[in-house]
């Protein structure tokens, strides 16, 4: 399930966001924003000085993708 929700980051481009390539002690500004997912916490780096805060705020306090996942796991659903 982790692996189809990075899939999915990933595909619309928030996935670099959420799963940094980049060591986050070689990025300057960064701040650590807590949601919960599937109920279990999550501590989420953003960097301070871009739009990461508005990114994290369509995703997790917004849900803006929430329809989208849950189209996609429908497809998970039937092919299991």
């Amino acid at each position: 399930m982790k692996q189809l929700i990075k899939s999915f980051l990933n595909a619309i481009g928030i996935g670099a966001y959420i799963f940094p390539k980049t060591p986050l002690s070689d990025l300057k500004d960064i701040e650590y924003l807590s949601t919960k997912v599937n109920n279990k916490p999550l501590e989420v780096a953003v960097r301070t000085n871009g739009s990461d805060k508005f990114v994290f705020n369509q995703i997790f306090v917004i849900e803006e993708y929430k329809s989208v996942v849950e189209f996609m796991l429908q497809f998970k659903k039937e092919t299991t």
